[in-house]
């Protein structure tokens, strides 16, 4: 196999957009980050606050504070939840982030 040497590679023409064009493109790939962080955050948010909610059905169980024997038996697990929250309120969540936009001029 033979190599590719330095003045191959130099002499290679290369196509890429106008400057006003590349600076459309990071704009839409700013504003497109953003929105996929605030995304990321949001699931974040959802994921602790099931984690805390399955903590406080289980914290409200295991001290007698819902009667889950009668409820397990008749599948009525929301029945479970709202007693548990009810028992122990959930704290409110943090607002969304501002998102940061950086558009190279």
């Amino acid at each position: 196999m033979q190599n590719i040497g330095q003045s191959t590679i130099l002499d290679l023409v290369i196509a890429t957009p106008p400057p006003k064009e590349q600076n459309e493109i990071v704009a839409v790939l700013v504003i497109e980050t953003n929105r996929l962080s605030d995304l990321t955050d949001e699931a974040q948010r959802a994921i602790s606050l099931l984690t805390e909610r399955r903590t406080a059905l289980i914290s409200a169980a295991v001290t007698g504070q819902i009667d889950v024997r009668d409820l397990a038996s008749r599948g009525d697990a929301e029945h479970a939840e709202e007693q548990a929250f009810s028992v122990f309120p959930l704290r409110a969540s943090a607002p969304p982030r501002e998102p940061v936009q950086q558009v190279p001029g």
